[in-house]
């Protein structure tokens, strides 16, 4: 059986990048990607919806976005979703779903 797991996304970063570090000292990059589409409204006319998408950077990139990403930067990112769940502080078990980027070409400004 084979599987595929990849994300494509042309998009504009939202927000300036957030930079934290992982356990072993290794930057870690958040970004935010808006992508827009077209649906039709119950009344039958075209609207379009924003769709926010989280990505996690690691590595040199990581370190390129978060010197050099700033919002409104048009953006293509290649990656793989990853599924993440966790137990917040009021003890409810929560669940997210984020890109690990593996490719980010900046394409220019909006």
């Amino acid at each position: 059986m084979t599987s595929l797991n990849q994300v494509q996304l042309v998009g504009t970063l939202g927000a300036e990048p957030t930079v934290a570090s992982s356990s072993t000292g290794k930057q870690i990059t958040r970004i935010s990607i808006a992508t827009n589409r077209r649906v039709k409204t119950t009344e039958g006319e075209w609207t379009e919806v924003t769709d926010w998408h989280k990505v996690t950077l690691f590595g040199n990139e990581a370190e390129y976005m978060a010197k050099f990403g700033k919002k409104g930067a048009v953006v293509a990112l290649g990656g793989r979703l990853q599924a993440n769940n966790w137990i917040d502080k009021e003890g409810v078990k929560r669940y997210d779903l984020d890109i690990v980027r593996e490719s980010v070409h900046y394409l220019g400004k909006v």
